[in-house]
């Protein structure tokens, strides 16, 4: 998703620092799976991976 950042240099900051947070969030909650245990699953690891999207990025 692409967002033009309109606004004072403080605004466009803190839109950009949130940016940064959540994308940082999706990818900390990603490594934190059990990716052995979910090699045994693909649709396991498919929901973990939705929901995900769904959390970090909707």
């Amino acid at each position: 998703m692409l967002v033009d950042v309109t606004g004072i240099e403080k605004e466009i900051d803190a839109a950009f620092t949130q940016a940064y947070r959540t994308l940082r969030e999706g990818i900390d909650t990603f490594f934190a799976l059990p990716l052995d245990d979910l090699q045994q699953s693909p649709s396991a690891f498919r929901t973990k991976l939705d929901y995900i999207d769904i959390l970090k990025f909707k």
